[in-house]
This record gives structure tokens, sequence and C-alpha cells, in this order.
């Protein structure tokens, strides 16, 4: 939003809601009563269907922040300005590659207006009945020379996250998503987009300007537009209301964003944004960024992102596939769709005649290609699924798999797409190691194959031993490959265009020599990548370091060289990262702390653009050789670190839970199961906690998962998750 929009804010607030505004330092204070009554479902004949419903319930929060943090280049001392910030054009080439992953026609459209110069990134799908009817769902990339990341990587956010999901579907009418340049110097690039494409019938369009800031977690959000644009603020409000669980409230005209440049065209547009923008301390700061701690509420712009498509899922006439066990085709899987399954396999004719727009197969509930009644136990296992606990949805193996390839030793899931390593594959080398890439299919629920990488030469290394995947970039490190000298190691960059993925490049340390395992640790975030390599000699024998490397203009340069700054010989710093935004954690298990060898994590933190030290976390029981720090996991303002080794049977592995408050870092709980060795991996996200065990089973070293979930501010758990098919040393 820009700084006249501000202004205006403040008036219209003032004047028409009662508000007494004020500025008084950062951001403005005073209270912000209602606009109008919430909406009222009962008052316009909109109504939402069961599609859009189910397509809301689709929306991964875990995505929206994940776009946000990691892809929408919001770290503190990131510049976005249409009048040269360094990180906007990359950011709008982002925005382009994320919209053509999904399969959407790609358009970059240059303008200028008033001498100011732009590019809008237009993503296309086009209509299968309705072709010449045209809905738009815009957000403005620019910023005011900062990150931008509420003031709109948020509604960027939002806007690819439902691109995501519709993309997946076929729709009635034609949808573009529209990342719209320049809008803080006046909407230039919404008004030169709509100039130039004024004689399309353009029957809605929806801005989302600010989406991510809540200054008391309310459940209130305003849309904003002219009173020609009724309809579509209706239907913008019911969306919010009904499939996002939002108060929503009914503005009248306010040109703040990309909307006024349709509604001065005679369109109908809205505009959507956060309650309480105008508390917002950080907007157009150098703070507004996904590195201010506990400014951003992912929640809070994931409820408006499910608002926003559904409303696109109906105004479009989008046909999302219907989930697997929808057998009577109402957008909800449970017992009463045991009737239709039964009809389904027993007599398909009828089953048609009684469901005429549904298909047979949404009752083939064990993905066997046939209806059996085997379908109706698949099924009434997945029903009960909630009841049980977490669950097993998916046995992905690799296409060529042998006896001790290993694969499973690393694993990276980024949205849709998972990285597997297979570090011990042999090929003409022993083990030289592969990688292999899997995406899931949101309507059967499975995950297919589709790429398999390994070291064009051949040679040896451990490939796959640590991986990390990031929207189009992969990234694989080979520790023990020898192109620095024996075991120096080496990290392997691709990118992924099409169908194809293809080797980008090769990186090293700038120090990195014999014995580093240089690519024992990886973490990627948007362009920053992170390597760890644990056995370098540069603060001692086996004392550690960690690189820093960024892309810009599709290369990957060394910024950083990180050490333990009170660690010497033995610390194997580098062991482990984890990477969220400006945050990064590093785990050196054998640190000393005291006592001897207990291990310890790391916190470093981008400030303006240097990575510095702020933090050493311990346990709160530290104990010789505790290992902590052996895995670490990231996840916005909760890190949690594995202590993988024990002294004593009663004494066992552990994850710890550490909590970023007021800036600082608190150990907030210990994981654990009374004899169980626990703490080989660690993963977080949001308000669960998982931690990997590869012993102590029947069969014998077989393995589990224990998942702990975080419930009025406790750590509630273990719920336990084995392999149906578990078999000795599976680990």
């Amino acid at each position: 939003m820009s700084y006249c929009a501000r202004t205006l804010a403040l008036l219209l607030l003032a004047g028409c809601f009662g508000l007494h505004a004020r500025a008084d330092g950062p951001g403005y204070g005073g209270d912000v009563p209602p606009a109008t009554e919430p909406f009222d479902l009962t008052g316009v004949s909109r109504t939402v269907s069961s599609a859009a419903l189910y397509a809301a319930r689709l929306v991964d929060p875990n995505q929206v922040e994940h776009l946000i943090r990691d892809e929408l280049f919001t770290f503190l001392g990131a510049n976005k300005w249409g009048g040269g910030g360094p990180e906007r054009i990359p950011c709008r080439d982002r925005i382009a590659a994320i919209f053509q992953s999904y399969g959407l026609s790609v358009t970059l459209e240059p303008f200028v207006m008033f001498d100011l110069s732009g590019v809008n990134v237009i993503a296309e799908q086009v209509g299968t009945v309705r072709p010449n009817d045209i809905y738009v769902i815009g957000a403005h990339f620019d910023s005011v020379m900062n990150p931008g990341a509420d003031d709109d990587a948020s509604g960027v956010a939002a806007m690819l996250e439902t691109a995501r999901l519709v993309s997946q579907w076929p729709s009635d009418a034609t949808i573009r998503f529209i990342a719209f340049d320049r809008e803080e110097d006046g909407a230039l690039g919404s008004a030169a987009y709509v100039d130039e494409h004024a004689s399309e019938n353009f029957l809605g369009m929806i801005a989302i300007d600010m989406a991510a800031f809540r200054s008391d977690p309310h459940n209130r959000v305003p849309i904003y537009g002219r009173t020609t644009s009724a309809d579509v603020k209706n239907a913008v409000a019911a969306a919010l209301t009904t499939c996002a669980g939002l108060n929503a409230y009914i503005g009248p005209q306010f040109d703040a964003s990309d909307h006024r440049s349709f509604e001065r065209r005679g369109f109908q547009a809205a505009l959507i944004m956060e309650w309480d923008y105008v508390r917002n301390p950080y907007y157009h700061r150098p703070q507004d960024s996904s590195g201010s701690p506990g400014y951003l509420d992912y929640d809070y712009a994931s409820s408006i992102t499910r608002g926003a498509i559904g409303w696109l899922v109906d105004a479009a006439g989008v046909q999302p596939r219907h989930p697997l066990g929808d057998a009577d085709c109402d957008w909800q899987v449970g017992l009463q769709d045991l009737p239709a399954i039964i009809l389904a396999i027993t007599n398909e004719p009828e089953y048609l005649l009684e469901y005429p727009n549904c298909d047979p197969l949404l009752a083939d509930c064990n993905q066997d290609g046939l209806l059996t009644l085997e379908d109706i136990d698949a099924f009434l296992q997945m029903v009960s699924a909630d009841c049980a606990g977490p669950a097993v949805i998916a046995n992905v193996l690799p296409p060529e798999g042998e006896p001790g390839d290993r694969f499973g030793t690393a694993v990276a899931l980024d949205g849709q797409r998972a990285l597997i390593g297979a570090p011990y594959r042999h090929g003409a080398d022993p083990d030289v190691g592969a990688a292999y890439v899997f995406e899931a299919d949101l309507g059967s629920g499975t995950w297919n194959f589709t790429a398999s990488l390994a070291p064009v030469d051949g040679a040896g290394g451990h490939f796959g031993a640590a991986v990390a995947l990031c929207g189009e970039v992969a990234a694989i490190g080979a520790p023990q490959r020898d192109d620095a000298g024996n075991d120096s190691g080496v990290v392997y960059i691709y990118t992924h265009s099409g169908v194809n993925w293809t080797l980008a490049t090769q990186l090293l340390g700038s120090d990195t020599a014999a014995g580093d395992n240089f690519g024992s640790a990886l973490a990627l975030a948007g362009t920053t990548l992170v390597v760890g390599a644990p056995f370098n000699g540069t603060a001692g024998d086996h004392g550690g370091a960690v690189y820093v490397f960024e892309l810009s203009e599709n290369t990957w340069t060394q910024t950083a060289v990180l050490h333990a700054p009170d660690a010497g010989p033995g610390a194997v710093f580098g062991t482990s990262v984890a990477l969220r935004g400006d945050t990064l954690a590093v785990g050196a298990p054998a640190v000393d702390g005291p006592p001897a060898h207990c291990g310890a994590v790391y916190v470093f933190e981008r400030i303006a653009g240097e990575w510095t030290w702020t933090s050493k976390l311990l346990g709160p029981d530290p104990n010789p050789n505790g290992n902590l720090g052996s895995a670490v996991a990231l996840d916005g303002d909760v890190l949690a670190a594995a202590k993988s080794f024990t002294t004593s049977w009663g004494n066992p592995g552990a994850a710890y839970v550490f909590t970023r408050e007021s800036g600082g870092w608190s150990a907030g709980a210990k994981l654990t199961d009374w004899s169980h060795a626990l703490g080989v991996t660690v993963a977080v996200t949001g308000d669960r906690v998982i931690v990997g065990r590869r012993g102590g089973d029947l069969p014998n070293r077989s393995g589990a998962a224990y998942v702990f979930d975080r419930a009025g501010g406790l750590w509630l758990g273990p719920a336990v998750v084995r392999p149906p098919d578990a078999a000795a040393d599976d680990r």
C-alpha cells in the first residue's frame, strides 16, 4: 500500500468509522471499530459451494509461510523498491518461475507510465467453457525500499498458494494471477495493465494487499470497493466468512491498491486486507521483514488465502477433483459415503444413475484400480484414521533400489515434491550415491517418481547423504567426494524446468580441504544455501565450519564462513543446519558445555545482510557425550534439537524444544520416551515435533517416528508411527 493510500486510510477510518487516529511515533494508534456490521450470509443471495469449502481446506499454512519467508526476498536488509531495489527483479523472476512450476502460461508485460518503467507478471489458466470471461487475483511485489514482507509479500503468497491449487483443476472461465509492479508509485502496474486490456471481459478482480499482520488474535477482515462492485464484495465476504471462518466487514470505496485500476475502468473489483493495518508498527519500515521476531501472523494470512480461493472457485467455475472416498460427491469424506461406495462396488451402472456426476473410482480406496470388497476395508481405515493418530499414507520406493543403497538417509520436502537420498547406491564406483525426486498427486494421494539424479562422472562420494529442496532448486551433498582432497566433499545444485532437472553447478567452500566432509548438512531457503562441513580444521581438528552461499543472477556465491565462536577441536560444528528466513541454527554435537562433549546448538541471525551469532543453546540437563545438536529443525519461533547418544539405559535420547520470545531463546520442553533411543532425526512444523528412532524395536532396529503435539502450551504425546511392513535393520 502506498504512502498516499495510508493517509487516505486514516482519513477514511477517522471520518467514516469514528476512528480517533493519531501519528505518535512508529505506526498509528487508536481504536479501530468495525467498518459495518459483520457480513450476514442471509442478507444477500450469495452462497458458497461445497467445492469452494473443499478447496479452501486444502490451503497449506506451511506453504504460505514458506513463500513469505523463503521465496519472496523478505529477509532483513532486502529492498524491492521500484526505483532500483536490488531484490525487486530477482523477486519478480522468482514469482514467474513459481507460476511456471505450476504449469501456468506465464507472460512478462513491460510498461512505462509517467516515465517510470516496470514489468508485470501474468499467469493464465484458460477457461474450458467461457474462455472470454476473465477473473483476476492480483497482488504487488514491489516495496518502499524495504523487504515488504507484509506489504505485500503476504498478498503475493496468498495469490501463489491459490494458484498452486487451482492450477491442478479445470475452470469454466479464464483465470489470471497477476503480480503487479510499481504499486507503491501509485498503482502504475495495474493501471498500465488495465489500459492495455480494457477491451477484455473482466467479470471480477480481487487485490490482496497486506494480509499477515494482526495486533491481537481477532478474527476480522475488511473488504473495500466502490458501490458498483457490490456483487464481488458480497461474494468475497461470503467466501471469507464461510471458507475461512473470518468475520468479514463490507467497507466503502478505498482506492488503496491495484483494484482501483479495474474499478476506474468500470470493472467490478475489491480489496482484501488485514483489519488493523493502521497499527502496523513496521509499515514501510526496514523491519517489515520475515526476520522480525513475532511480527507476521501466518495463520491469519492462510485464512485470508482460504477466502480468496473460495471466491475464485465459485466465480470462475473451478472444478476441484473430489477426494478419494467421496463416493457421493459432496466434497466430504465420511461414513455417509459408505452406501455409495457399496453401490459402486456391487452395481456400477446403478451407481452412475444415482450419482451421474461422480467417478466410480472414487470408491477405489485401496488404489489398486479395481472395485472390490477390499475397498470397503480401506475406506473404513481411512475414515477412522483421525481416531488412530498419524498413519502411513504412502510407501515411497526407489525405482531401481538394491540392498545397501540406504534410500531415505536424507529427505527434503517442499510443497508437493520430495527429494530422497540414497548415498550408498553403487555405480561405476562403490557408494557413488543417488537422489530421487517424487511428486504428489493431490487427487489420488499417491507420490509418483519423476527423476533420478546422480553424479555425471560416476565418481564415489556418497552423493545424497544430505539433500535440500526449495522451489525449483535442489541441493545434494556428496561429503566424501575427493575434488579438493580425500573426503573433502562437494555440493551439487540442480534446477528444474519443465520436466527436467539440470545440473547447474558444483560448490566448494573457499578453504575446503581433505577430510572436511563439506556437504554433510544442507539447508536451502529462497536464494540462501547453508552447507555444513563438520570436519573442517580451521578452528582445530574437526572443529567444523558452515558456509553460506547466495544466488544472484543465476550464480551461487559464497558470502560467509561461520565457526562456533567458543569451540575448538572436535566440536564438529556444522553436523546439522536449519534455516528459516533470517535465522540459522547449527548443531555442534561434540562441543563442550560444560559438561564435556554435551553438544550445543548455535543460533545466528542475518542482520543488515550479515550473519551474527546470537545464542548458544544447551539442554536443561546436559550430560557428557550427549550429542545435543546431532539434528536440528526450525520453524518460526520454535527450534527442535536432537540428543542422539546416551550413556545409560535410563537416560534415553531426546529432543529439546526451544522457543523464541522477545528476541531470546528459552528451553521449553524435553521430548522423550523412557528407555528408547530417540533423537536420530528431528522435524518441526507449527505445533508438531517429530523425533526419529532407529533402534530398539521389534523387528530389531526397524525404527519408528515419535510425534509430539503442542496444545495449551504443553507438548503432548508421543504418538508412535511405524511402517506397516517394518523389517529388521530398516532403521
